[in-house]
């Protein structure tokens, strides 16, 4: 099901940047580093507890801009193992969203964006896996370093799709990261 949601999104971005016209046709691809929060790790825990657990994340993206200000992104998130009360387990999502940036300057060198979709996510533990669709919303900056590579720092929650006492039910992850245009 995962090969399947991310070669959906590769194929409507390469197909979409057919029909694009005008000079801004601009494909990238990049990757994330950073660190993620679980508000409800493990097993025990209700799901409105207000308890976290924090590790590291990372995130391999691809996307279309449509315009300078409007684009498309297909992510694969990789979120740290949780644990709590004898359980261990992990979180991964494949989110599409949609993309808005604002530039601050004329020659669109530095902007905030924001971002929203939906995500396809699995939380496994017990040796079982579970999956189910849930929604996604983001916020970042972004520095055009040339035409071909930019830098970005963004925070995004991912709302799990399958959540209750034994998994995690959200991951908010702060990540810095870089992409490649082409």
């Amino acid at each position: 099901m995962f090969k399947k949601v991310f070669f959906l999104a590769a194929l409507t971005s390469v197909s979409l940047s057919s029909m694009a016209s005008g000079n801004w046709i601009n494909d990238y691809v990049g990757v994330s580093l950073g660190s993620a929060t679980s508000p409800n790790p493990g097993i025990g825990n209700s799901a409105t507890a207000d308890v976290g657990e924090t590790g590291s994340a990372y995130r391999i993206f691809t996307g279309h801009e449509f315009t300078q200000n409007f684009g498309i992104e297909a992510q694969y998130n990789h979120y740290h193992g949780f644990g709590g009360n004898m359980v261990d387990g992990s979180a991964h999502s494949f989110d599409l969203l949609g993309t808005g940036t604002y530039y601050f300057d004329r020659a669109n060198t530095i902007g905030i964006v924001g971002k929203a979709g939906f995500n396809y996510s699995t939380v496994g533990s017990y040796g079982l896996t579970n999956g189910g669709f849930g929604w996604v919303y983001g916020a970042g900056l972004r520095y055009n370093i040339s035409r071909q590579f930019d830098i970005r720092a963004d925070y995004q929650r991912d709302q799990l799709g399958y959540a209750n006492n034994y998994f995690s039910n959200a991951e908010n992850t702060y990540t810095i990261g870089a992409a490649y245009h082409f």
